[in-house]
């Protein structure tokens, strides 16, 4: 929970601050150490490590509870995403026109233009405008935007900005090969980039580490199917840390990637990797209506 407890918080906690707000979108990335809260009132608080900046409070102190950030955001702001590694994080805020961003910026993950700027610590308006989704990775982000336009700006250490090149860009790019097809949104892992197209078509570039989550692990730069998830009609993808999970058409989950703390459900923990997507059995008798993920751990709320 980024709160600066000296021991794990083994239950769920109030959040104090955020009692008299009413929130309507969270976001803290895995592996990244700071956190987003969006209200209703297009409010914004972020809380957590700030050494890059990445809370947009103007300063790179660390927050133990949330703080406003005092922008004054013109448009209704519609989608917000807390990425980066560890203390290396950055935040991209998307409004109906414009997109903002703040912290760690060494590889062009803030989409201004510029290396140069190694860090900003308040929001500044990124080269990208009417985005309807957004993922961010360890140094990377992906962009769905009103008109279609798959976007990666950032790292691409592992070509997980789908050039067919391995050249970081601080300019949003777009992904050519999905011109022709329908995306309807779009995830980041890592160093991975995912998107998930109206057939229900998971594709996938980049790479990631030595493993990868509910893809057969390649390095490649370019757009690939996952062909081992079409049967399955994925519509909502989630990612951890070296694992993901799909919730599939008909309400069920799919899983895949490393399982040494169990986060993959098989019932039990064992140091190899599942690089073939498999069907849970332990939900036979439940429909999955939402599915989530962390660092190391998986969820699913049922009807």
């Amino acid at each position: 929970m980024n709160m600066h407890v000296d021991k794990q918080q083994p239950v769920p906690k109030l959040i104090i601050p955020l009692l008299r707000e009413t929130v309507v979108a969270v976001s803290s990335y895995n592996g990244c150490h700071h956190c987003l809260a969006l209200t209703d009132k297009n409010k914004i608080y972020a809380w957590g490590a700030n050494g890059q900046g990445q809370l947009g409070l103007s300063d790179n102190d660390f927050r133990n509870t949330p703080q406003l950030i005092p922008f004054i955001f013109d448009e209704k702001i519609t989608g917000i995403s807390a990425g980066g590694h560890e203390d290396y994080g950055f935040s991209v805020i998307t409004c109906e026109n414009m997109v903002f961003t703040f912290g760690y910026n060494a590889n062009g993950q803030l989409a201004l233009g510029t290396f140069d700027s190694v860090q900003e610590s308040s929001p500044k308006k990124a080269l990208i405008e009417r985005v309807t989704k957004v993922g961010t990775g360890d140094f990377h982000a992906i962009f769905l935007t009103s008109d279609g336009s798959v976007l990666n700006v950032g790292s691409n250490e592992k070509g997980q900005l789908g050039q067919g090149h391995f050249d970081n860009s601080s300019v949003p790019v777009r992904v050519t090969f999905f011109d022709d097809k329908h995306v309807i949104d779009v995830i980041a892992g890592a160093d991975v980039s995912l998107a998930l197209t109206e057939a229900l078509e998971l594709y996938s570039w980049g790479g990631q580490h030595d493993r990868y989550q509910i893809a057969t692990f390649t390095i490649g730069s370019t757009p690939s199917l996952l062909t081992h998830m079409s049967s399955s009609q994925p519509v909502r993808v989630v990612r951890g840390y070296q694992h993901g999970l799909a919730l599939t058409k008909s309400g069920k989950i799919v899983v895949g990637g490393y399982n040494n703390l169990g986060q993959i459900g098989t019932g039990k923990r064992d140091d190899i990797v599942y690089n073939e997507a498999r069907e849970l059995d332990f939900f036979q008798d439940a429909t999955i209506v939402f599915i989530g993920c962390g660092d190391n751990h998986s969820f699913c709320l049922t009807n």
